[in-house]
């Protein structure tokens, strides 16, 4: 009798073992290779959708790039209703859609007053008409870069804002100090500013600023759509000349001033009407620093 039958046994067991499955072996690799690459593949679509929704933006009413109406009507509706329910005595309620040069739209009316107009409409029943302004606010495309959009061209800057306004307060001033720029109104077809001390007066304190330091001045005319497009191109660079003519006479230095014109191609508010015509004569002024 062998020293060691149990492991003659043992070998023998293996080999006949190897016999049987061996001849099957590649295709069991293959199956299990198979369900790797297809656990691979899977958390790669997972990773893909995670990534798709971290770029979306952190806002719920967002919309796609020359599309007026947002991704989502029912948040749009649902900020109609608040509004609606906010309403005070003595207050009007200012809608401003946001838009970019570049946006066209569909309707050939200006993008940025449709999306505030597609909310006035959903409210225009419940709150008086004359409470409701609209208004738009051109972006400046250069200054967002490629971030501005996402790989569905979606917008990821808010596109529609809403204010409370006094009501004996919604006329815009001669001029205007905002967040990001400096707004001077000009009476229909001239180049001369509306006589305000408020104007004269930021402008002195501009100057000020201005002389011997190293910022620069941008200052950028604009027209409202009555006339042909040439003319109005014109009248709008003539207003900004207007305005650099004032602070260089006041010891600002020609080389601190950029002078360009838009004409009418970047309204603020609906030329259909007088008051949003006034708004969009100006001259938008921007401080430059270095």
């Amino acid at each position: 009798m062998p020293k060691y039958p149990y492991a003659i046994w043992l070998l023998a067991f293996i080999g006949v073992g190897w016999l049987w499955i061996g001849p099957f072996q590649s295709d069991i690799n293959n199956a299990i290779s198979g369900g790797n690459e297809m656990d691979a593949l899977e958390a790669q679509n997972d990773t893909s959708e995670e990534v798709d929704a971290a770029k979306l933006p952190d806002f719920p009413l967002y919309y796609v790039f020359d599309n007026a109406s947002p991704e989502d009507e029912k948040v749009l509706q649902d900020l109609a209703e608040e509004l609606v329910v906010n309403l005070t005595e003595g207050k009007a309620l200012e809608i401003i859609g946001s838009y970019f040069a570049d946006e066209s739209g569909s309707s050939g009316e200006n993008i940025g007053l449709a999306r505030a107009s597609k909310l006035g409409a959903l409210i225009g029943d419940r709150i008086p008409s004359d409470l409701i302004i609209v208004r738009a606010n051109p972006l400046d495309a250069s200054k967002e870069s490629d971030s501005r959009l996402n790989s569905n061209k979606i917008i990821m800057v808010e596109m529609l804002a809403t204010n409370w306004l006094d009501v004996e307060k919604t006329e815009k001033e001669s001029v205007e100090e905002l967040a990001d720029k400096v707004v001077i109104r000009f009476p229909y077809n001239s180049t001369e500013k509306i006589e305000d001390p408020a104007v004269d007066e930021y402008l002195e304190k501009l100057s000020s600023r201005i002389i011997g330091s190293s910022e620069r001045i941008s200052l950028i005319g604009h027209t409202d759509s009555k006339g042909p497009e040439d003319s109005n191109m014109n009248l709008g660079k003539n207003r900004a000349l207007a305005i650099f003519n004032i602070l260089v006479s006041k010891g600002v230095s020609k080389d601190q001033v950029d002078v360009s014109s838009m004409g009418e191609s970047l309204p603020v508010a609906s030329n259909n009407s007088e008051s949003g015509m006034n708004e969009n004569r100006r001259v938008e002024l921007k401080i430059i620093e270095q």
